[in-house]
């Protein structure tokens, strides 16, 4: 009858296995894949390495973030989650050749072995580029700004009245782009925050009259570990000296920390979309050439894929150009221009965030009964 729990486990680990083979078969069909991972403790306080597998299916064009395996972990260094993780993949029957990029979340308390992990696995595959999750990155910002208490006691009212944000996904390069773009309105405030200030202040005070709120200075204390004994003329110096300048400065600065380590090959990558290549030449490329170098052929070779990738799309109207590296891929004849499918292939690879990884921890109590 199939009742027994000797059976039932049978069944379940025989299905699992099936799962597992067709994704691995997917991903060796594919010109390159990346790695997401991140651990988590289960009930019986085991730490588990969560893996799943980011790759493009080589007929429909669509970008696939599977789970492959929990895998229990008992030495949580990076060189040992590193070695977690190669072994995994090749117990699973992945060529390691392949893979050209790995996310982690690049949390506070997980950073530091994440960083080991990546250094570790760059250091064998040098071609995996190591991004961070771009979500957890722009909340990392938003925290690390927050030492000034005022505004982390802002942040903390507005996270109570707003519990959740829900976007679309978006692609590395598009998150990159935006930060690319935020960083320069805030320099421009940075520069002018004087005259910036002067116009939000007095927004600030219309909106406290009202509500009845008394503007109010913070006493000076002899210790600075709470609050800023900046110098100051009249209020509104003071606020612009302890709070508004300090906040831009942590912000952009844990912008550029976080988002800007592959800024530059990203950047360049995305430049083989009709979008960009139209308005480009071959030497906007260069950074991820030669980054990826050993991938292709001889750069003339390369250079020449490019020209005609150029003229292809010359003669299309602008809103009919493909925007995204699916698109472009669903469009481009990998038998006329081999290099140039295998440079969509890789920016479509990239990972952008590890909400796959963190979706599967939802099914670890079930698994551990």
């Amino acid at each position: 009858m199939y009742t027994s729990s000797f059976i039932q486990n049978e069944i379940i680990n025989t299905f699992g296995h099936l799962i597992q083979s067709q994704i691995v078969r997917n991903v060796r069909k594919s010109i390159s894949y990346s790695i997401l991972a991140d651990e988590t403790t289960d009930i019986s306080q085991i730490e588990q390495f969560s893996l799943c597998v980011r790759y493009v299916e080589d007929q429909s064009y669509k970008i696939r973030e599977d789970f492959l395996s929990f895998v229990p972990v008992y030495d949580v260094t990076g060189a040992g989650l590193a070695n977690t993780v190669l072994e995994t993949l090749s117990i699973l029957g992945f060529d390691l050749k392949k893979m050209r990029g790995q996310g982690y979340n690049g949390a506070a308390m997980m950073r530091g072995r994440f960083r080991g992990v990546q250094a570790s696995i760059k250091e064998k595959l040098p071609l995996a580029l190591y991004t961070h999750c771009s979500s957890h990155s722009l909340n990392l910002c938003l925290s690390d700004a927050s030492n000034i208490p005022s505004i982390r006691n802002c942040m903390g009212v507005i996270k109570e009245v707003c519990r959740s944000f829900h976007m679309s996904a978006k692609n590395l390069s598009e998150a990159i782009g935006n930060v690319t773009s935020v960083l320069g309105l805030l320099s421009k405030q940075r520069v002018n925050a004087n005259d910036n200030f002067k116009t939000l202040y007095a927004q600030v005070k219309e909106i406290a009259a009202k509500l009845d709120i008394k503007e109010e200075i913070p006493r000076v204390c002899h210790l600075q570990t709470a609050r800023n004994n900046v110098l100051y003329s009249i209020d509104e110096e003071y606020y612009r000296r302890a709070v508004y300048v300090p906040y831009l400065d942590d912000f952009c600065n844990s912008l550029k920390e976080r988002f800007e380590s592959h800024k530059e090959t990203v950047a360049s990558l995305q430049h083989i979309l009709p979008e960009f290549c139209t308005k480009t030449n071959f030497y906007s490329l260069e950074a991820a050439f030669s980054f990826y170098e050993e991938d292709f052929s001889h750069k003339e070779v390369v250079q020449s894929e490019f020209m005609l990738w150029k003229e292809k799309w010359s003669q299309e109207k602008s809103e009919n150009l493909p925007k995204t590296a699916i698109s472009s891929l669903e469009k481009c004849d990998k038998t006329f221009f081999p290099n140039i499918y295998i440079l969509l292939k890789l920016l479509a690879v990239l990972p952008v965030s590890v909400a796959t990884v963190e979706r599967s921890f939802s099914s670890l109590r079930r698994l551990k009964t």
